[in-house]
């Protein structure tokens, strides 16, 4: 074995002081014994070279002859005996463990790259957005956890210096000032909600970027001893490492090799993302036949059918950019580098230095690369969603750009003859397809037919930031708070919206990312978010004009093609709402990007040492341009290691608690999921409210859990009253129906009030309060007053909704019959009293005109709602003046021949007033306005059943069941018509003629959920 020692001489006690050092060699070979006494081994690190210091050549290092120029300021020492059987570059024992750490968070940022894309469970609220949230917090937080300790270890905090760190601070910052100030803080947080803009969330985002440009973008410290033999340093056993410390052969070389894992890692997800959804487009189901939810054909892990679309664009670009900047190797600008430099005889050795992939698997990966771009091109033409092809013509754009610049310069240089347009084929044909599908509508869209989604239009989105900004207790500055979008949306939409079948239906975003934070973040985040991408293009535009790098080195292959793919994530804020999967590649990618920055200078100083080592020539360390990564020594001085060490372990300790919590939340949302199922399945409350109430205990921040919870007591409290157990049971066990009565009853009570203190912003929580207040009327003494305040708390929340207005009225009605039945009561006692009568009877009259005023506001908002028309009669009958309503509503039909909501008031009374052949031609007149008015259809197939047209009764009530495929009244009606019985025969009784009722026959919600247990 032979390798070489750097000493230093000790100085001659007369020698002048500040001669430079002499640095000596001295063999080992045959049998010389080493030096000893005061003699010591130095190791020289690359950072911690004075920057400001003129650098040593490593040739002059081997030397005999005095340096020049000066040393660095900072050399590790240790003793020669101590170096004595180490392998080259043996780094010391915390070296050793901090190459643990970085290797534990490099496992876990591999993980989230190509687990984030396919990962989804079968159980949750949301199968993908629940389980995915989960998984990518706890692998950002594990491999946070890890730097940290890596840090603590290496005594050393390194992170890239850049504009993009501060624009992220700013981010954080405008989150976080608007999630404290928020109109629901817990949503905002992130605690109580999915929503991808949640502050949870974006310090996901943003850590996710943090770790992979720290992680990946982290510099390596070199040995400058030469390894024992040559051919430690020129490997041939397939480690590309060159004998390098432990935590460069397994980091990757300065990291540039972490860069080109990471890139090809999220490639394979991205392949077997795109096969599982053409297999999918094909009607090939490869998950289990159980999981009923997959079955549909716009199912897939990353959400819907156009946000799966983005991101099969988003991985295109990433392909396009890979196959078109540069070879399949990141390691070119080595071997380059190599070929440049090499002595003569060695460039055989040179040649044998280890690549990521052989010529025959370059070839390999450029025909899966070009098949993978196929697969996803024929996907995104049957998504065929028009903010693809913007995304994607900007970005190829770009490439074109780039590609056609880099070839003239290599014209203008004399490296190339002529500029080759081959590489342009590619991106300018995706762009000529792109502008023609953004101009065109190709009928081959039509092959599968996807659900519509529907989205708020820009134009909306702005208006209501802007009423947000107006309102009191708004803010423009700060917003309303992260993924507190709904809010928005429900107090300040437009009543347009109730024209479209979509009028029910809550959106939690607005038409895109950018415009939707308007009102959530305010004008600080709006800008923030500006900032950010201006940060991003500054950082690209940086890069390519950077001298020193002319785009040629290490990282050169993957730079185009990440920026690439950055932009396009960067599009999509502007044309689409947040989604999860979108949002956290779109900051990894920023993240990698800094990473190719950091590695590249110090791969080349990392390459040209160990060359130098292994006698391979020389070449000098230039500091001039390494200003790629800031560091803090940890080790600088007591004050600062207890400083920042504290610092550290305070983060250390928020990551793991709020790992702990997320923990928690996912577990409770699993026991809610769990409960729905139950419920669904068996309809049993009891066994519901089990894993309800475990949710509750552990997650008690979610209001869902709670309203919900209380339409589980609600059920159990029904039930109880309509057992028949009430039959003949003794006295002990009246007692105990009677207490479990009481029980059940306040629980629902207690539950829906928790609901509404959890959230008291959200109108679905008021309105589940006075619903149950609604319920229990019969058994609260002034429940009617609390029911009437809650549903108008909600509709105050959403002033524009007509379902909320009708259910104030349907309260005002119900608190109306409530006094009524007083008033009957005491008239038939001996002795009423008549003042007390009296009161009641103007208490009444004053409910039923604030039921007319709540339900022509109603009608006011969406003219055809039928169920505000049909309470409307029931309000008017109890006022004896069926003959007004007749005369108002003639009225108003004059005036809107075509309006199918007035049509269907004036065929209702008139089939109120049991004028037959009046309410015929009216209701025949609305259906022929709106084809899929069901309550309209539904008098109508009831008066042709009277005059005996039964198979034009069947049409009406099968028209009526396509539509309401669930309705088991509709149900029942068909098999009566179907069997040669009358309509209503078996339904009425027991249940109250359609006409006397206070629900419309078929409900209607304009695409909003019903409430899932509501008895």
């Amino acid at each position: 074995m032979f390798g070489i020692k750097i000493k230093f001489e000790k100085t001659r006690k007369n020698a002048d002081k500040d001669a430079p050092a002499r640095i000596a060699t001295q063999s080992v070979a045959g049998g010389e014994k080493r030096g000893t006494g005061d003699v010591k081994e130095k190791k020289v690190f690359v950072s911690d070279i004075a920057p400001s210091a003129p650098t040593p050549r490593i040739g002059d290092i081997f030397s005999d002859e005095p340096e020049k120029k000066s040393w660095p300021k900072k050399i590790e020492e240790e003793s020669a005996d101590d170096v004595g059987g180490k392998p080259f570059g043996a780094a010391p024992a915390s070296g050793e463990v901090g190459w643990v750490w970085e290797f534990i968070a490099k496992i876990a940022l591999y993980a989230l790259i190509f687990l984030t894309p396919l990962f989804f469970l079968p159980w949750g609220v949301a199968v993908v957005a629940t389980n995915k949230q989960f998984l990518a917090v706890v692998l950002v937080i594990i491999a946070f956890i890890a730097w940290l300790a890596k840090t603590i270890a290496s005594g050393k905090l390194a992170w890239p210096k850049t504009l993009l760190n501060v624009a992220m601070w700013l981010v954080v910052l405008a989150w976080g000032v608007s999630a404290f100030f928020s109109v629901a803080k817990m949503k905002s947080l992130g605690f109580a909600s999915l929503e991808p803009d949640t502050l949870l969330n974006m310090l996901t985002y943003i850590l996710a970027f943090f770790l992979f440009s720290a992680v990946f973008g982290n510099r390596q410290r070199v040995s400058l001893r030469a390894p024992q033999e040559r051919s430690e340093a020129i490997s041939t056993d397939g480690n590309e490492n060159m004998g390098l410390p432990r935590s460069s052969r397994f980091a990757g070389l300065a990291s540039n090799n972490g860069i080109e894992k990471a890139i090809y890692v999220f490639l394979g997800s991205l392949a077997i993302l795109a096969v599982f959804i053409g297999l999918k487009f094909l009607n090939v189901n490869l998950l289990p036949s159980a999981w009923d939810f997959a079955k549909t054909i716009d199912f897939n892990p990353i959400g819907t059918i156009n946000a799966l679309g983005l991101f099969l664009g988003f991985g295109l670009v990433m392909v396009v950019g890979l196959l078109v900047c540069g070879s399949c190797s990141s390691l070119r600008g080595v071997r380059q580098l190599a070929d440049d430099k090499a002595i003569p005889g060695d460039s055989d050795k040179i040649m044998r230095l280890p690549r990521a992939f052989s010529a025959r698997n370059d070839k390999f990966i450029k025909t899966g690369l070009i098949l993978l771009a196929l697969i996803i091109g024929a996907e995104l033409l049957l998504i065929n969603f028009s903010g693809i092809w913007w995304a994607m013509a900007i970005s190829m754009l770009f490439l074109v750009a780039y590609v056609f610049t880099r070839e003239t310069q290599n014209v203008k240089q004399g490296k190339s003859d002529v500029i080759k347009t081959q590489k342009l084929v590619l991106p300018i044909v995706i762009l000529a397809i792109s502008v023609i599908l953004i101009l065109v509508k190709l009928p081959i869209a039509n092959l599968i037919a996807f659900p519509a989604e529907v989205s708020p239009s820009n134009s909306a989105t702005y208006e209501i930031a802007k009423d947000a900004w107006k309102a009191k207790g708004g803010s423009a500055e700060i917003g309303s708070g992260p993924a507190t979008f709904g809010y928005n949306y429900g107090l300040y939409r437009s009543q347009v919206i109730n024209q479209t079948v979509f009028w029910g239906v809550k959106f939690a975003q607005g038409s895109s990312f950018i415009l939707t934070s308007l009102s959530s973040v305010g004008i600080f985040g709006f800008l923030a978010l500006l900032l950010l991408i201006a940060a991003f293009i500054w950082q690209a535009l940086k890069m390519f004009s950077s001298k020193k790098e002319n785009n040629e080195e290490e990282n050169g292959d993957f730079r185009v093609p990440i920026i690439a793919a950055s932009l396009f994530a960067l599009l999509v804020w502007f044309l689409y709402p947040a989604n999860f999967t979108l949002m956290l590649f779109g900051f990894i990618m920023m993240g990698l990007l800094l990473a190719t920055n950091a590695g590249s200078a110090e791969n080349k100083k990392q390459f040209v040492i160990a060359r130098s080592q292994v006698g391979l020539g020389d070449e000098a360390i230039s500091e001039k341009n390494d200003n790629s990564m800031r560091e803090i020594s940890l080790l600088a001085s007591p004050q600062r290691t207890l400083i920042v060490s504290l610092i550290l372990i305070i983060l250390m300790v928020g990551s793991v608690s709020i790992l702990y919590l997320n923990g928690q939340k996912y577990i409770a949302s699993l026991y809610f999921s769990s409960g729905m199922k139950i419920f669904d399945k068996t309809a049993d409350p009891d066994l519901a409210l089990e894993k309800f109430v475990k949710a509750i205990n552990l997650d008690s921040a979610a209001d869902q859990y709670w309203r919900v919870a209380s339409q589980a007591f609600l059920v159990k409290t029904n039930n109880i009253l309509n057992s028949p157990k009430w039959q003949g049971a003794p006295a002990a066990a009246l007692e105990d129906l009677r207490s479990q009565f009481q029980l059940n009853m306040s629980q629902s009570i207690s539950f829906a009030q928790r609901a509404k203190d959890a959230d008291v912003s959200e109108s679905l929580n008021w309105s589940n309060l006075g619903y149950v207040y609604e319920n229990i009327l019969s058994f609260v003494t002034g429940a009617e007053k609390f029911m009437v305040d809650s549903y108008s708390q909600a509709l105050s929340l959403e002033p524009k909704n007509p379902a909320l207005a009708v259910d104030l009225g349907r309260a005002h009605i119900a608190a109306a019959d409530r006094l009524a039945g007083q008033v009957n009561q005491m008239a038939s006692e001996k002795n009423p009293d008549k003042s007390q009568i009296d009161a009641w009877t103007s208490e009444r009259n004053a409910e039923l005109d604030a039921a007319i005023r709540e339900l022509q506001r109603a009608i006011d908002l969406k003219a055809d709602y039928s169920p505000a028309h049909f309470l409307l009669v029931q309000v008017y009958n109890r006022q004896g003046d069926l003959k007004k309503a007749l005369v108002k509503s003639i009225d108003y039909y004059n005036l809107n021949p075509k309006d199918a909501g007035a049509a269907f008031q004036l065929g209702f009374l008139y089939y109120k007033d049991n004028q037959m052949e009046n309410a015929k031609v009216a209701l025949e007149w609305a259906v022929s306005l709106s084809e899929n008015y069901s309550n309209a259809r539904y008098f109508l197939g009831l008066i042709y059943d009277a005059q005996g047209n039964k198979q034009a009764a069947k049409e009406q009530f099968q028209k009526i069941a396509a539509l309401n495929a669930d309705n088991e009244e509709v149900k029942k009606i068909l098999d009566n018509l179907n069997n040669g019985r009358g309509a209503l025969e078996t339904i009425v009784p027991p249940l109250p003629a359609p006409e006397n009722r206070t629900q419309t026959p078929v409900p209607e919600t304009g695409g909003a959920p019903q409430q899932p247990l509501a008895p």
